[in-house]
């Protein structure tokens, strides 16, 4: 029988067999029977001991590799599993589905429509950026200026000129008709003012208080537009000097005056140095004219053609000035519109073509907050209509003659706690509708029964902005 040599190594066993190989070895050379060469021995054990490290590192890299394998399997399955899923939103997508988006659970997310499972985009926090330093503000050398706190330069931001308006327009005195030393003698002289177009000066000395006759909270009465100069304002006084300096300065034009100086005070002062002098005489001698333009005093050399500017009388405190309105002044009305502020007592004017002036005049009765309460001056006078509808509301009468039922409206709305009278007079029988809605409630029913040729009367009060009463009755 051939012997078929093998290296132990190329035999398929296991570790365990080879230590039984062993064990069987051992037993053998411990047979006194057999013999055997020691040197073949150590050889034998040598080459099974090589056979067991190199079986047992074979296996070691097995283990390995077949781990790699696994994590390699699951890797090219967790690709396969979202190229399918990309896939399937590409095809989604092509076949014309929609994309939702919304923020939820500290992120965006998206889905297709349709989908019930929301997908992560990105995470809201990290689209908050870092906190920005505070700045502040100041106003300084005419500018609004800012800074990033605690930085030493300030950047200028805008110029304070540039947020002033224009100023507005000059308004014009009102005609004052007399003087009576109190306002029960003025109430006793003319108990009726609703005739009087003008004001009446209450005093007994300058700075006169100046009435003039209106409606206030639904009284007919006299009412105040305080004074053209208050008694705490300052004046403007004037001296005259031949020094251009002003020295030796006297309180009347004389031969060598050759230039007027101004003060503004309380009291003339005997300072020279406190008046601002302007030459009334030019090299040639020539005199100076003086004019007033609006608030503006202004004075030129004789025959010259350029006014200058000498003083605004609106600096001068006491004096009161006309503001001008395009409309008529309501409880947001806080100013002029040209950089002026209304103060509790000015008054403003708004054109109207009817009025015999050709201006309405308005007073602001008081301010709370920024509600301004505004009543109207006057108001004397009858208005004739010959329909109830868009009924002017001007004047405080309207003599209506009617030929048959309108509906009743106004023309403009009623300051609160002013009324109008409607006197009727129609030229034929009919029912005439009162309004009930619209702000307008009637304390007589929603009509009134007319007859050819008796009067009746209709009273409209607003009692609220925008609310108005009506209340109506018949001549017996």
């Amino acid at each position: 029988m051939e012997i078929i040599k093998k290296k132990i190594s190329e035999i398929s066993i296991t570790a365990t067999d080879l230590n039984g190989i062993i064990a069987l070895g051992v037993n053998a050379l411990t047979n006194e029977n057999v013999k055997v060469p020691l040197n073949l021995i150590q050889d034998i054990k040598n080459s099974i001991d090589d056979t067991a490290l190199a079986i047992e590192a074979d296996a070691e890299k097995i283990a390995n590799a077949e781990t790699a394998a696994t994590a390699a399997n699951n890797a090219a399955t967790a690709a396969n599993d979202a190229a399918t899923a990309a896939n399937n939103a590409a095809a989604a997508v092509q076949d014309g589905k929609n994309v939702e988006i919304q923020v939820a659970s500290g992120y965006i997310q998206w889905r297709l429509v349709g989908d019930a499972t929301w997908i992560n985009l990105i995470s809201t926090n990290s689209l908050i950026g870092a906190q920005g330093a505070s700045i502040e503000l100041q106003v300084a050398s005419g500018y609004i200026q800012w800074r990033v706190v605690g930085a030493s330069t300030w950047t200028n931001l805008i110029a304070t000129a540039s947020l002033m308006g224009e100023k507005g327009d000059t308004g014009s005195s009102f005609n004052i008709l007399g003087i009576y030393g109190t306002l029960g003698e003025l109430q006793t002289a003319i108990p009726d003012g609703s005739n009087v177009d003008g004001v009446y000066a209450v005093g007994s000395v300058a700075p006169y208080t100046y009435y003039s006759w209106g409606t206030f909270e639904n009284v007919a009465q006299w009412l105040s537009q305080g004074q053209l100069q208050g008694a705490k304002g300052d004046s403007v006084f004037l001296r005259y000097s031949a020094n251009a300096d002003g020295s030796d300065m006297t309180t009347a034009k004389a031969t060598d005056t050759a230039y007027v100086g101004f003060y503004t005070g309380a009291s003339a002062s005997t300072v020279y140095t406190d008046y601002s002098w302007f030459s009334i005489k030019g090299d040639d001698g020539a005199s100076i004219e003086l004019q007033a333009t609006g608030s503006i005093i202004q004075w030129r050399h004789e025959g010259d053609v350029t006014w200058t500017n000498l003083i605004n009388i609106e600096n001068i405190e006491g004096i009161i000035i006309i503001k001008n309105l395009s409309a008529i002044p309501t409880s947001a009305t806080l100013n002029d519109g040209n950089g002026y502020t209304f103060k509790v007592g000015d008054m403003a004017r708004v054109a109207n073509a009817s009025s015999v002036t050709g201006y309405d005049f308005y007073q602001l009765h008081a301010l709370s907050g920024s509600v301004a309460t505004w009543a109207k001056i006057g108001g004397s006078g009858v208005n004739t209509v010959t329909t109830l509808a868009n009924l002017p509301v001007d004047k405080d009468v309207i003599y209506a003659t009617l030929s048959a039922a309108t509906t009743l409206s106004l023309a403009a709305a009623l300051d609160v706690g002013r009324s109008i009278t409607i006197i009727c007079l129609p030229s034929a029988g009919f029912t005439q509708t009162l309004p009930t809605s619209g702000g307008f409630t009637s304390m007589d029913g929603s009509s009134l029964t007319l007859t050819s040729g008796k009067l009746a009367e209709i009273s409209i009060l607003c009692y609220a902005t925008g609310l108005y009463s009506i209340s109506s009755k018949v001549a017996s």
